[in-house]
């Protein structure tokens, strides 16, 4: 699929077609380990710090999503790089297919992955948005989350599953920071779990169409405490350019501590530019 006719029209005077530039960064903050991992433009990236930026053509499709492994079992590094990595193929081998249908073969890609491992109970959440020229096919599964940005106002564009969130502000508000913290993971009612009897979780998906000058964001729990301003100011650090470096340069200050601990960070910024 091309470029949308709007921003067709809209670039004709300049005889240029719009592009998607994007910057992702990863960043264990002090941990041994990552549990969040990346897909960026169809390749999947982990590691204790990973800062990248690049470009593409409105006539490729790409895709992008953040994954975070849970604390419900072992292997959640492992967990979130492998549900990538099965993301990644089965664009290639089924790139048409309904979020439906590949969020059921994702399950049981990560479960057949983790037969021969000692990974039974792990489990991942994911967020994933299959870009199309200005089109983009957004799902995700536990409180990996997306935002959008127009016209410098960023816009939540997922719910954290109920009881999860809810169990979340209670243990701010109460002040038990750290010593609770943890059960959340077991109130979270949506994530891929490694087992064989786990059934494909529930998805929340949906479609829309970004213009010129938008940007959507992408990233794990350890982002999601920002603000909505904050999420526009990392929208306005992408900036123009083609290597999206200002948006290096911005968000490790922007992208702060949350109020209940560190946590691994992973946030992926994609924008339609001239």
């Amino acid at each position: 699929m091309g470029a949308c006719p709007r921003a067709i029209r809209r670039f004709h005077k300049e005889d240029r077609l719009p592009k998607i530039i994007y910057a992702a960064l990863s960043d264990a903050m002090g941990y041994a380990r990552n549990q969040d991992a990346m897909l960026v433009a169809n390749r999947v990236w982990q590691g204790e710090s990973v800062c990248l930026t690049g470009a593409c053509s409105l006539e490729d499709r790409a895709v992008f999503a953040c994954a975070d492994g849970l604390h419900v079992g072992f292997g959640a590094t492992w967990a979130s790089r492998t549900l990538l990595q099965g993301v990644q193929e089965s664009y290639v081998r089924f790139p048409d297919w309904p979020v439906a249908k590949r969020v059921a073969w994702l399950q049981a890609f990560l479960t057949e992955q983790g037969a021969e491992t000692p990974h039974a109970g792990t489990a991942s959440t994911l967020v994933c948005a299959e870009v199309r020229g200005c089109h983009v096919q957004l799902f995700h599964v536990g409180d990996s989350r997306a935002w959008s940005i127009h016209e410098g106002r960023a816009t939540l564009l997922t719910t954290d599953h109920p009881h999860g969130a809810s169990l979340r502000e209670a243990i701010l508000s109460s002040g038990r920071h750290t010593a609770d913290l943890a059960s959340i993971y077991d109130a979270l009612v949506g994530y891929f779990l490694v087992g064989p009897h786990a059934d494909a979780p529930q998805v929340v998906a949906r479609s829309f169409t970004m213009d010129p000058g938008d940007s959507l964001m992408l990233g794990t729990d350890g982002v999601s405490h920002l603000d909505l301003t904050e999420i526009a100011a990392l929208a306005a650090g992408l900036g123009p350019q083609d290597t999206a470096a200002s948006f290096l340069d911005r968000s490790l200050p922007v992208i702060r501590r949350p109020e209940e601990g560190n946590d691994n960070r992973s946030a992926i910024m994609i924008g339609w530019r001239a």
